[in-house]
């Protein structure tokens, strides 16, 4: 069972990054179509990595910056962490409780693309459902009822991200960045963190 915590300052996603300065969402919900008006009210619940496992992907963020590439690294928001949003939509409550463990650890699939406008992508790292995972992400959406589609269960991708807006003509030098850093097999679990958008709060739950 995960019970909440208390509220902290800052944007997990894009800290000030001018791109997003005026609609900061992140890039799984930013692939939907949402309600006018509704950007700035994005809400996402997400799981966050163990100092180790989020210093992993830091090193493969800090590739791409070396490259002179996108990279969720350039945003130095404090909160601007690795992780793995399991429901986003625009009026999302904050849950109290998530009757569930959190799973321990999300085993990583293959480098997806998402697309992110004309001869642009998102770059990301898939997760495996596994039936941990897959059991505490029903879970959150029974807490946390109306997340936007592509979050649902049986829609859902999760991922971890890499960088937004990737050029196609900079994919092969994107992907030669990564391999300068690869990842382990498995990534732990450190936590569950709640993300505001409109506020720009994020609030622990685990």
């Amino acid at each position: 069972m995960v019970q909440a915590g208390r509220s902290a300052a800052a944007c997990p996603e894009c800290g000030p990054c001018p791109v997003r300065a005026a609609s900061c969402v992140p890039p799984c919900y930013s692939r939907v179509t949402a309600p006018s008006g509704s950007l700035g009210r994005v809400r996402s619940i997400e799981l966050v990595l163990t100092p180790a496992s989020d210093a992993a992907v830091r090193a493969a963020w800090d590739e791409l910056v070396s490259d002179g590439l996108p990279s969720l690294g350039r945003h130095v928001s404090e909160s601007n962490a690795p992780h793995v949003t399991l429901v986003a939509g625009p009026d999302l409550p904050v849950p109290s409780r998530i009757d569930a463990p959190l799973p321990a650890r999300l085993r990583l699939g293959g480098v997806l693309l998402f697309p992110a406008g004309p001869e642009r992508s998102v770059l990301v790292r898939a997760v495996v459902v596994d039936p941990a995972l897959a059991a505490f992400h029903a879970a959150v959406h029974r807490a946390v009822p109306g997340g936007v589609d592509t979050s649902l269960p049986g829609a859902w991708s999760p991922h971890v991200s890499f960088a937004r807006r990737v050029r196609d003509a900079d994919l092969a030098r994107a992907l030669a960045a990564l391999r300068r850093a690869p990842l382990p097999d498995e990534l732990e679990v450190g936590g569950l963190r709640a993300w505001d958008g409109e506020t720009k709060t994020v609030t622990p739950l685990a």
